[in-house]
């Protein structure tokens, strides 16, 4: 039909609508419908009548409808109609065509077939012959192998290794054909078997004996075999098991020997320890062996390479590990960690091992080191140095971390050492200072707990680190005794107090500990030991000195120098305004001219000397002391004679006395005459500006560039009228204060201060009208003027 046909499921004719909306006529447009289910609806119904009619009524409407529409189209189903019967006509021709190239079809396929069917008979047989020359040429080949193969067996162990790559030809080509079923392959299996099963003892036999001789040429031929037997890294696995099993073992049976145990009571402790050491060498030597031998056997792993890939075994062994690094690579390391369990048992296994190991810890690391050492250099023909320092330090440092867990006990025990002489000699309430002998026992005791692990530099620095805690044990206990509140008396007639001796013994004491711990470092023991350990020994050295100074000397001579100062402020006490010559006959004739502050100060300098210094040993620190405590006296001596406000021509001579008497009131106690040299070049200027004319004290004076200018100005005071009065005397100020207040400032400071004492001055003779200044006061006033 054309386009123009009238499609009944599609049509939206008015006539089918109105239909198909009736009740009656519904069921007519379902899918589903039939007509016999429809009968029996209206047959038992009560409404057949209805029903017929209205059925009749629809079939008329559609008949009529039907007619309707045929009118209407009656030329286009002509036209229908006429095309029908020309397409027949066409689908009969082409049947015909179809029919004539089918029969075309089929000759030439009976013309194809035959030749098709021979060639692929023809190919078939191709192919067997093919397998079967594939198969005859691979069974020469086995033929030939197992030919050699023999004649290889017979050769023993120098012509294993080429047996074995045979061997592995043989299974290599059984692989990749089946020679199952040829009698000959089949009658060689038995012998083929029991011929692996030489090679590979073989094998096993030159393996063992090449690591047993060190031998690389067996070596390396037995792991060529067993890896053309691709058992290399099982067997290397069995041989790394098998020695740390070795290597444990030895270890597990000296620590279980019953001859160590604590029960066994029958043998004197002296010589049961000397047989463990013994023994204990013994196993160094056996681990020593395993461990040169795996070493041995990583070092030919590392040379042997496979010629197609060229990677090495080693190599190989590592990527078929999990962690990258096969275990020949990690045995020493291994082996190390297992010895390290073994020994942290030993607290139940045996408990005499264990203190044994740790009272003579140095001895064990010692033996360990050792066996580090010997293990690299008997496994590298280049010796040690061949390896990085990297790789020697953590091959040295798994030695040492296998026994760490007896270090802290011995250090444990090696501080108590230390400790027990210095608890010993500071018992707990004495207030008796340790002797000589106590103290040079300490440093004994020090020196051999150090010499002892010279030979390790972590444990010598370790051990270091507790002479230090000594040491401050040590200086604790002396700050506990040192009595602060002790006074010493320096005037004749006082006895020093057993405080004070006691206070002095302390120092002496601690003196010697300082030159004891200077020896160990400047000793042959010193050199062996490292620049840390020897470091750490000065630093507890120097805070050693610093306590000696500013604690236990600082107090006795702050109060000496208190004492001078006292003496020297009594010159104020006395008249030098006079210009008769006043002597002292009751001193001797050496002090006769001298005044009476300085012959008592030159009495206690003798007394300082024969009751201070004769007792302290430590003559370093005590002289450093004394130097300090005589140039302030002497400073202080300048200051004060500057400050005397009148002084006559009698005065002028007793204090040159004074001076030429001071300069050697100090020499009984044996100081540097270098050190003091600027402090008793002030006393001699002092000397000469008392002599001067007050014209001739100008600022370009050699006396004033000897003295400070501020004391050169306050002793011109002395020679000013009474209208212009010393500046402290101005402020109400004591002499003491003053002289605390002079400590505290700068030269400058005090010129300053004198220049506003002179303005002030100025100020008031302007004020009353004075026609002129005191001669002193251009002279003073140059001075304060020139910065």
């Amino acid at each position: 039909m054309s386009s123009k046909d009238i499609n009944v499921d599609q049509c939206n004719h008015p006539l089918l609508t109105e239909l198909q909306a009736s009740d009656a006529y519904e069921q007519f447009f379902k899918d589903g419908f039939d007509a016999s289910r429809f009968a029996n609806n209206i047959i038992q119904g009560s409404t057949i009548a209805d029903s017929l009619v209205q059925l009749s009524q629809g079939i008329q409407r559609l008949d009529a409808e039907l007619r309707s529409q045929v009118s209407a189209h009656h030329d286009d189903l002509l036209r229908q109609a006429t095309g029908v019967q020309h397409l027949e006509d066409v689908l009969k021709m082409i049947s015909t065509r179809v029919a004539a190239l089918a029969g075309s079809i089929d000759r030439i396929q009976d013309k194809v077939h035959k030749p098709y069917t021979k060639i692929v008979a023809r190919t078939a047989q191709l192919m067997r012959l093919q397998s079967a020359c594939e198969l005859l040429r691979r069974t020469l080949r086995y033929s030939y192998l197992a030919k050699r193969l023999r004649t290889q067996l017979q050769g023993g162990n120098r012509e294993i290794g080429k047996a074995a790559n045979t061997l592995m030809e043989i299974r290599s080509l059984k692989e990749v054909t089946d020679l199952s079923g040829i009698d000959m392959v089949d009658a060689d299996e038995s012998w083929m078997a029991d011929a692996e099963a030489q090679i590979y003892e073989s094998a096993v036999r030159l393996l063992a004996l090449g690591m047993d001789s060190q031998q690389q040429m067996q070596l390396g031929t037995a792991l060529q075999v067993f890896r053309n037997l691709g058992l290399l890294k099982d067997r290397v696995d069995e041989v790394v098991k098998g020695k740390m099993e070795a290597a444990v073992g030895a270890v597990k049976a000296l620590f279980s020997d019953p001859d160590f145990s604590d029960s066994n009571t029958a043998t004197g402790g002296a010589t049961r320890r000397a047989g463990l050491w013994t023994k204990v060498e013994q196993l160094m030597n056996k681990i020593c062996s395993v461990a040169v031998q795996m070493r041995l056997l990583e070092r030919v792993l590392a040379k042997k390479r496979d010629h197609a890939s060229q990677f090495t075994y080693l190599a190989e062994l590592a990527q078929a590990s999990p962690t990258g690094v096969s275990n020949v690579e990690h045995f020493w390391k291994s082996l190390m960690i297992q010895i390290g369990q073994e020994c942290a048992k030993l607290h139940t296994i045996s408990p005499f091992i264990e203190r044994a190991f740790q009272s003579e810890f140095p001895k064990l690391l010692r033996l360990m080191t050792e066996l580090s050492t010997r293990v690299l250099q008997q496994s590298n023909p280049e010796g040690s140095g061949s390896m990085s320092s990297t790789a020697r330090r953590e091959h040295t440092r798994a030695g040492e971390e296998a026994i760490i867990v007896f270090e802290q006990a011995y250090l444990s025990h090696s501080l108590n050492r230390m400790f027990d002489p210095v608890q010993l000699v500071f018992p707990s309430g004495g207030r008796t200072p340790p002797s000589v002998d106590e103290v040079a026992n300490i440093c004994t005791t020090l020196s051999k707990e150090l010499h002892v692990t010279s030979g390790d530099t972590r444990l010598s620095q370790l051990v270091t680190k507790n002479v230090a805690k000594t040491v401050k044990l040590y200086l604790v206990k002396t700050e506990e005794m040192f009595d602060s509140t002790a006074e010493f008396k320096i005037e004749r007639g006082h006895e020093t107090s057993a405080a004070h001796l006691r206070n002095m013994s302390l120092a002496n004491r601690l003196d010697q500990l300082v030159r004891g711990l200077r020896q160990i470092s400047s000793s042959q023991l010193g050199t062996t030991l490292s620049t840390v350990a020897n470091d750490t020994i000065a630093a507890v050295a120097k805070e050693c000195l610093e306590m000696l100074d500013n604690t236990l000397l600082a107090p006795i001579f702050w109060s000496s120098t208190v004492h001078f100062e006292r003496l020297i402020r009594q010159m104020h006490y006395e008249s030098f305004a006079s210009d008769v010559v006043v002597v002292n006959e009751d001193a001797d004739n050496q002090d006769a001219a001298c005044s009476r502050y300085l012959q008592q100060l030159v009495a206690d300098v003798a007394h300082f000397q024969s009751g201070i210094l004769v007792r302290l040993t430590c003559k370093d620190a005590a002289m450093a002391r004394c130097n300090e405590l005589i140039k302030r006296v002497l400073e202080l001596f300048v200051r004060h004679v500057c400050l005397i406000r009148s002084i006559g021509s009698g005065g002028q001579t007793r204090l040159a006395a004074d001076i030429a008497r001071l300069q050697t009131a100090f020499s009984p106690l044996g100081c540097h005459a270098d050190d003091l040299r600027a402090a008793y070049d002030s006393v001699r200027a002092l000397g000469t500006l008392l002599t001067m004319q007050t014209s001739t004290v100008g600022p370009d004076s050699d006396v004033v560039a000897r003295l400070p200018r501020s004391l050169v100005l306050l002793h011109l005071f002395s020679r000013a009228p009474e209208d212009l009065p010393t500046p402290h005397t101005a402020q109400g100020w004591t002499l003491e204060e003053f002289s605390i207040w002079l400590d505290r400032h700068s030269d400058s400071d005090v010129v300053e201060f004198i220049a506003t004492a002179l303005n002030d001055y100025a100020a008031r003779v302007t004020a009353r009208g004075d026609k002129q200044f005191h001669p002193v006061y251009p002279v003073m006033t140059a001075l304060a003027a020139r910065s």
